[in-house]
């Protein structure tokens, strides 16, 4: 992490009063601003060139694949004191199994694990977004 994500994290929670509200607040500011990359996520996949990954080049570029959304929001929970984990494994991308990152943020207000995926947040944004433009020729 660094300063500028820090206070960021800070400024975004700092009305929140919840470990929930908070979690809440850095999912939507991550899903977002960040913008999936497919040619990264491509070049990965391809093993076929190498990318900076982690909180800082994605809060800097605002874009980056699961394991970049997951890095910057662990960073940001890290940066306001949430108990935070990023995860690995398998997701189903509505045709078969891809790996995937995604975190789990402890509410200790609350005493439970709750998972959060902020590249999903982002999916669904930009098919929204497609939308309108599709069918109100709209600039977003």
């Amino acid at each position: 992490s660094n300063e500028s994500i820090d206070n960021k994290a800070k400024s975004l929670v700092s009305r929140d009063t919840s470990d929930r509200a908070k979690a809440r607040s850095l999912y939507r500011w991550v899903g977002s601003n960040v913008i999936y990359d497919d040619e990264k996520a491509e070049s990965i996949m391809e093993n076929t060139s190498s990318f900076e990954s982690g909180a800082i080049p994605t809060f800097r570029d605002k874009r980056g694949i699961c394991f970049d959304y997951a890095c910057l929001y662990t960073a940001m929970c890290n940066a306001i004191g949430l108990k935070n984990r990023i995860i690995v494994g398998d997701a189903y991308n509505g045709s078969e199994f891809v790996s995937h990152s995604w975190n789990q943020v402890y509410l200790e207000d609350e005493g439970k694990w709750i998972n959060v995926d902020p590249t999903f947040i982002s999916q669904v944004i930009t098919l929204i977004h497609q939308t309108l433009r599709k069918h109100t020729k709209l600039k977003i």
